[in-house]
């Protein structure tokens, strides 16, 4: 392959690595902001708490067969809304699934390349935020804890990515 050319799509990598890091953190960033809009229960409002002679005790309201049906109806509602925003959570987790393992293969890759040549090294960094290979080894760290979690430790591709990291954070 001719050098230029090599060097051009070297330097589209980090490019590459950048954009999807950045749609990770927001992923993430809309699946929080999701998960922490989900709505409270309503109060149990089929009765009330009444004082007499001394004790307090749980009153049903007078109505309560007619709401019974109502209830009912309601809380199959609520169940359905509860299905569709649990699909909606692991659609946002997903997309951001999707961009993290991308990010982490980018970064492994640059990283693998960077083994052994400072041009290399000088060409990624370049392409970098600040020159700071940092964003990639926190990127490729999530990676390594998310395969531990996920895989026996100590296989091969986890050792790999332990080492890689090393290296970038001695670069």
């Amino acid at each position: 392959m001719h050098v230029g050319l090599f060097l051009t799509k070297m330097c589209l990598c980090p490019q590459l690595f950048l954009q999807r890091e950045q749609a990770a953190i927001a992923a993430e960033a809309e699946t929080d902001d999701f998960i922490n809009d989900v709505p409270k229960p309503k109060l149990d409002q089929s009765g009330e708490w009444q004082e007499s002679g001394g004790e307090i005790q749980w009153v049903a309201s007078e109505n309560n067969n007619a709401s019974a049906i109502s209830e009912k109806e309601k809380a199959k509602k609520e169940e359905e809304n509860e299905e569709i925003d649990l699909t909606k959570a692991l659609q946002h987790a997903g997309k951001h699934m999707e961009d993290s393992i991308v990010a982490s293969y980018t970064a492994l890759l640059l990283g693998c390349l960077c083994q052994g040549s400072p041009m290399n090294v000088t060409t990624v960094r370049e392409s970098l935020p600040e020159g700071d290979f940092s964003i990639m080894t926190e990127m490729l760290k999530k990676f390594l804890n998310f395969m531990n979690l996920t895989c026996d430790v100590g296989t091969a591709g986890q050792k790999s990515i332990s080492r890689v990291i090393d290296y970038l954070e001695h670069c």
